[in-house]
């Protein structure tokens, strides 16, 4: 063997690493961190892949199919995170993980630490190195291994958006793309990343009117050249954010600050108008059941103004007890009346004068 080849095969020794995968525990998640084909670029590299048996099940990857990429099948979870120098998970780890990971051992996931203080200090006390995926930047700042977690995160909030706007979901009853004769929607994507880019696409996509706000003006200008005609990008600020919240029927926020929570940009005032548009979009399924209402208390007053007054408050003393038909006909419309005072006081509905005792 030549020098060269013995120096390779040296490093080779030294820098082969056992990859743990785990199953992901927490809750809906059904995502692995490696496929087969990943499987077997970590082989060919001379490294050793140890994965828990059915931790690709929920993505369609069977056992077997990690076997045959050279990966190394282990029963428990526990056996896993021993054998492992690094461990490969999709989300950050949960309580019931904390226990296992030990001192020295290199976490690769996605860990989101500015909103997980209780996962940061069980890092700590192992004295674990964790590498989050969401903060690995190339050179030119962008992130690699978080875009594609993005775009399906702008692709989805579309799609969630358009399905909360419809009436049976308590939204406003409107299509994001309306219908003829009658407007789109307004959508309005507060951040011009790879998430809002992606929003912005599949709302313009669906036919809604599109206003996407940044403060990077070369990524506007980007996004004006590459964006359909109904998506326009405004330059962000928080007079053009309360503006276009009052008009806006979905709001999506994407803004990203790598490391740390989503800041928050829309004020509590514009928050609680678009809650009185939404219960307003409401009203006309309140409106017929107050008109209900309504009618049962004019039922109830013609019924009391078939006795004198001075017997109206006898009514009311033997209603809990007496099994009279008449009384029984007043005690429920009674009933029905505190119902509606209620709701009178809660949504503005006018009573019948005659309810007035």
């Amino acid at each position: 063997m030549s020098r060269r080849a013995k120096r390779l095969d040296h490093i080779r020794k030294v820098f082969v690493m056992k990859i743990g995968v785990p199953r992901e525990i927490k809750n809906h998640e059904y995502r692995v961190a490696i496929t087969p084909a990943g499987v077997m670029e970590m082989v060919r590299h001379g490294h050793e892949v140890f994965i828990e048996q059915d931790a690709g099940i929920g993505s369609s990857i069977s056992n077997e199919e990690y076997v045959k990429a050279g990966a190394k099948m282990l029963a428990t979870a526990d056996e896993v995170w021993q054998t492992g120098d690094m461990i490969m998970k999709v989300k950050e780890p949960i309580a019931a993980e904390y226990d296992r990971m030990r001192d020295g051992q290199l976490l690769f996931t996605y860990l989101h630490l500015a909103a997980e203080q209780k996962c940061t200090d069980a890092l700590l006390k192992n004295k674990v190195t964790g590498v989050a995926y969401e903060t690995v930047e190339l050179a030119d700042r962008s992130l690699p291994l978080l875009a594609p977690m993005s775009e399906v995160a702008g692709r989805m909030a579309t799609q969630e958006g358009a399905k909360y706007l419809e009436k049976p979901q308590g939204g406003l009853g409107i299509l994001l793309g309306g219908v003829t004769g009658v407007k789109p929607a307004n959508v309005l994507i507060i951040g011009g990343g790879v998430s809002g880019t992606e929003a912005a696409r599949m709302a313009a996509g669906l036919g809604a009117n599109v206003t996407i706000l940044d403060t990077n003006l070369n990524r506007l200008r980007t996004l004006e050249s590459i964006m359909p005609a109904n998506v326009t990008p405004v330059y962000s600020t928080d007079h053009t954010i309360d503006k276009e919240v009052r008009r806006s029927h979905l709001i999506i926020g994407t803004v990203l600050i790598p490391g740390s929570k989503a800041p928050k940009l829309i004020r509590k005032e514009m928050q609680r108008l678009a809650k009185n548009r939404r219960t307003a979009a409401g009203r006309p399924h309140k409106d017929k059941e107050a008109a209900e209402f309504n009618q049962q208390a004019k039922l109830f007053a013609e019924a009391l103004n078939r006795l004198p007054p001075s017997e109206r408050k006898k009514w009311y003393e033997q209603a809990e007890s007496s099994n009279d038909e008449l009384i029984n006909i007043a005690k429920r419309y009674a009933n029905q009346r505190r119902i509606i005072s209620r709701r009178q006081s809660a949504l503005g509905w006018n009573l019948p004068k005659e309810l007035a005792i």
